[in-house]
């Protein structure tokens, strides 16, 4: 019976580390997956600030909302000898949850960024989308007729791999919400639901607050056209440069929630550690021997992933294993 249970054991930390493994593969480790992290492009942040605001405080008053409905209700005494009311646990707290997320990539109020992509429209021709992909503000008819080019912000269906664009994304939002005049204004009108004069707020209230009264994110008229470097020539010859485009490419939606999971664990004090595939199996191999299992055994439980069977159907995809969650 104790072997058995010591089996048992050892198979559920097999299935972790084969997980840890599969996640490192894909998404690398430590410094050297810091050293490849996607970098912003600081020249693309005058093409996107307004638009960014935009998306970030429609998706701030979702979530808020989304907050607000999950809260739960507390019964308070009022007055001496009067019934108590019910009232909500909502709080401003709460709001600053929600604003310190929206930015933030292993969050779940971040977690629209991956669905966002930048796109080049405009000179003259229909914008070329990807299926799925749709423009979260479309040109104007001023924008379209100036034949100029613009830098557009998309919603993608499928997440994206964080490259240089969403990288780019991320940062813009930070810095719509670093840059406003008056953090706590913001706060207290998406806990009240109420802005300053007294009407009720609602998304295009709360745009126009956090993007043309609280910051300049959207002032000083509309976006700014791309400009085409051309290099400099007496003839006026040469090949025009342009941005450096970012295809959408589809992430694996596992390695998003992975993220959030490892982000979650690190807030609460522990940090998973990111090793090499060939540092987890040497580990496996060593666990087994202290396990008394036999080479056979050792391989079977490996390559079933930790979690199959003994007929090898392992399930899902990472070999019998659930999702982050589960764990």
């Amino acid at each position: 019976l104790g072997r058995c249970c010591d089996m048992v054991r050892t198979v559920g930390i097999f299935a972790v580390l084969v997980l840890v493994a599969r996640i490192s593969a894909q998404m690398g480790s430590g410094r050297r997956q810091r050293d490849k992290e996607a970098v912003m492009v600081k020249e693309d942040l005058k093409h996107i600030t307004c638009d960014v605001c935009q998306m970030a405080m429609e998706k701030l008053f979702d979530a808020t909302e989304e907050k607000r409905a999950e809260a739960i209700m507390t019964s308070v005494h009022t007055k001496p000898g009067q019934k108590k009311e019910q009232r909500s646990s909502f709080s401003e707290q709460d709001v600053n949850d929600v604003l310190l997320e929206v930015c933030h990539r292993r969050k779940k109020g971040g977690k629209w960024i991956w669905y966002t992509d930048l796109v080049e429209v405009g000179g003259g021709k229909a914008p070329s989308l990807d299926y799925g992909t749709t423009l979260h503000r479309p040109l104007s008819k001023s924008e379209k007729s100036s034949g100029a080019r613009f830098l557009l912000v998309a919603n993608t269906e499928e997440p994206g791999k964080w490259d240089h664009e969403r990288a780019t994304l991320k940062r813009s939002c930070e810095d719509v919400v670093d840059g406003m005049a008056d953090v706590d204004e913001l706060v207290v009108a998406l806990w009240k639901r109420q802005t300053a004069d007294g009407k009720d707020l609602d998304k295009k209230s709360l745009v126009r607050l956090g993007c043309k009264e609280l910051t300049r994110s959207c002032k000083g008229g509309g976006r700014k056209a791309l400009v085409v470097a051309k290099p400099k020539g007496g003839d006026g010859g040469g090949i025009e440069t342009r941005r450096a485009d970012a295809p959408h490419e589809a992430q694996d939606k596992q390695l998003l929630e992975t993220e959030q999971m490892m982000q979650n664990m690190e807030e609460a004090g522990s940090p998973m550690v990111m090793q090499s595939r060939e540092d987890i199996e040497e580990e496996m191999r060593e666990m087994a021997e202290d396990m008394g299992m036999s080479p056979e055994e050792m391989e079977a439980l490996m390559s079933s992933g930790g979690g199959g069977d003994p007929g090898g159907h392992g399930g899902d995809e990472l070999g019998g294993l659930g999702g982050p969650g589960e764990l």
